[in-house]
């Protein structure tokens, strides 16, 4: 769900910056983990032009599927917490989420 948050944070403070693609690569292997890491590690033995690309090709490919991504939106809406009446929390949460699923869905990179 925050794949497309990370990747224009990502593109906007190092993809932009003038610098070679092994450094982006080397940020790229700093700010991922988990799941993400473990898809991009093997592009550490290519060339670093090469590396760096695939590795956003993989990242993109494996996380970046609007389609997963939307449902993924919508199950958490919709299978989330019940709300109590006067549960002013578990409404400004869900206007929050609300907010953030509409935003996310609409400016994808």
């Amino acid at each position: 769900m925050k794949f497309w948050m990370f990747t224009r944070s990502f593109d906007n403070c190092v993809d932009s910056c003038d610098v070679d693609d092994a450094a982006k690569y080397n940020r790229l292997l700093q700010y991922c983990c988990g799941k993400a890491l473990k898809v991009i590690e093997c592009c550490a033995v290519m060339d670093p032009r090469e590396g760096y690309q695939k590795a956003r090709q993989l990242l993109r490919n494996r996380f970046g599927n609007e389609y997963v991504i939307a449902e993924a939106w919508v199950k958490k809406l919709v299978d989330g917490p019940g709300l109590r009446s006067h549960d002013r929390v578990g409404l400004q949460e869900l206007a929050d989420d609300l907010r953030s699923c509409k935003e996310t869905l609409q400016a994808r990179p």
